[in-house]
């Protein structure tokens, strides 16, 4: 069965396999969708991404999911590279990645539990592919692999709940174990390819900068800012910023706020704040303005949003995007300050 989601926040709090936080970068030109199919030891998704999006996140504790793109992926940054063709993403319990979209795009997600009461003791080492090996949860799949892990998921989906029922234990723990292994297969492969010439430390740059956009408390930076805490020209800022989220600096603040104030506004109660009380927090003066902004992305007023919060608002559990993308970032950073040498890094090379 369809489950088809108001916007990107509705849709992300529905995912199973990964954890994090979306930003909606413009208005949705489609229908945000997740249709879902379980075996006795996997759960087979289809869904369907509505529009442009920052996704920040990780992968959920106690599972590993294979994700394939099949609509629209070379519209998708992981990582800041773009996806190729054969890409998948494999997300491991805790591993962090920053994923950005340019449209509408379509993935069909593997989900395995790493343990389970229908599998084999030794599955449990499936738990080795926690440990990261890579910085990006990209990676290119030879085309046998990726025809059999296809063959796998037309299966699941293609059987009902009473079909599933009737496979031996042997027959569910296979497709089990084939998905678990492609997962262990694929983190020993490269990550995609980037071209050109040796890279800025980003991971440092993003680091540094996403901080201080958490830290500012009348969020009212500009790309002056970023510019000086981070000590790089305007112009490479757009250049990472465009790499890793898809948009300029600008517009990236511009959007981050209204997911904030979305996301307040989805958590207020109704009955003891008002949209104005709310949106000035997040230094909105100019409220029409605001007004016009917020329901050019989220197709709605902001009291709508307001007034049916109590309703369906999700529990804040505290951990916002930028917790999510300073994870990634944090980790990457960490590896180019091993991979470097500190004698030859400069930030005039691009």
């Amino acid at each position: 069965m369809r489950r088809v989601f108001r916007d990107c926040d509705e849709f992300t709090d529905a995912q199973t396999g990964v954890s994090g936080c979306a930003i909606s970068t413009a208005r949705s030109i489609a229908d945000w969708w997740l249709e879902e199919a379980r075996s006795e030891t996997m759960i087979v998704q289809q869904v369907q991404l509505g529009g442009s999006v920052i996704f920040s996140g990780c992968g959920a504790p106690g599972v590993i999911s294979i994700s394939l793109p099949v609509l629209n992926p070379q519209s998708v940054r992981v990582d800041g590279a773009v996806l190729e063709e054969n890409s998948a993403l494999v997300l491991r319990p805790g591993k962090s990645f920053v994923c950005a979209t340019q449209d509408v795009t379509r993935w069909v997600n593997v989900i395995v539990p790493i343990q389970g009461p229908c599998l084999p003791v030794e599955f449990t080492r499936a738990a080795e592919i926690n440990a990261p090996v890579e910085n990006s949860v990209a990676t290119k799949m030879d085309v046998s692999d990726l025809c059999r892990l296809r063959s796998l998921i037309d299966h699941v989906l293609g059987e009902t709940v009473a079909n599933v029922a009737t496979h031996t234990p042997g027959e569910n723990r296979a497709d089990a174990q084939f998905a678990v292994n492609s997962a262990r297969e694929l983190r020993t492969k490269s990550s995609l390819r980037r071209l050109g010439r040796r890279r800025l430390p980003r991971n440092r740059i993003l680091t540094s900068v996403l901080a201080v956009i958490e830290e500012s408390e009348d969020h009212r930076l500009r790309i002056t800012d970023l510019c000086r805490v981070s000590g790089v020209s305007e112009r490479t800022m757009r250049t990472i910023f465009m790499e890793h989220f898809g948009v300029a600096p600008m517009r990236f603040l511009q959007q981050h706020r209204l997911h904030k104030i979305h996301a307040a506004l989805r958590r207020a109660d109704p009955k003891h704040e008002t949209v104005t009380q709310i949106a000035a927090k997040f230094g909105v003066w100019d409220f029409s303005s605001f007004a016009r902004h917020y329901k050019s992305i989220y197709e709605e007023a902001p009291s709508a949003t307001l007034h049916r919060s109590s309703f369906d608002a999700p529990a804040d559990s505290g951990e916002s995007w930028i917790y999510y993308a300073l994870r990634k970032f944090n980790d990457g950073a960490l590896q180019e300050h091993r991979g470097s040498n500190p004698l030859t890094m400069n930030h005039s090379q691009q």
